[in-house]
């Protein structure tokens, strides 16, 4: 469990800094995992339905335009580490800590530009462009110009609590 932390945290700064999952990573990290499984008594089974699983719920919020394809595979590659048997629960706490993450960043973007009146959380479009974001880094050409949240953070916190509660 310690090399899937390893591997989740330099995923998750990368998204966090450059919005961007480095496919090299996500490669190196199912080569070792796929010898991890040959040389365990972990059945290639189990990894290889939570790895679908994950993939294709991935792939439904691609389709829907919510979730970025480096995320898909993030999550592909994450089952098959997981395996079957602890996927429904991590996908339980992600949505957990994806809530309380964006929760966060609404916090976040409101006091950047200076919303304090509830009537118009929803109402000011500058709270859902790119425009109000102070980092440099916008990637205004492939989101255009939708505000955006790194999704790594909220899988490393998911896998964090399922661990934890199970």
């Amino acid at each position: 469990m310690l090399l899937i932390f390893g591997f989740l945290l330099v995923i998750a700064i990368s998204d966090i800094t450059e919005n961007k999952i480095p496919n090299k990573v996500l490669v190196c990290w199912l080569g070792i995992q796929t010898v991890v499984i040959i040389s365990s008594s972990v059945g290639f089974l189990d990894s290889f339905l939570g790895g679908f699983f994950l993939f294709s719920v991935g792939l439904v919020f691609y389709i829907t335009k919510a979730m970025s394809a480096g995320d898909v595979k993030l999550l592909g590659v994450l089952g098959y580490a997981i395996g079957w048997n602890l996927s429904l629960s991590f996908l339980f706490w992600v949505i957990i800590s994806s809530g309380m993450i964006a929760m966060l960043y609404l916090a976040r973007n409101l006091s950047l530009l200076g919303i304090g009146n509830p009537i118009y959380f929803f109402t000011d479009p500058r709270l859902f462009s790119k425009n109000n974001d102070i980092s440099n880094n916008s990637n205004i050409s492939r989101y255009n110009q939708k505000l955006t949240m790194p999704f790594a953070p909220c899988v490393v916190i998911g896998l964090a609590l399922a661990q934890y509660f199970n």
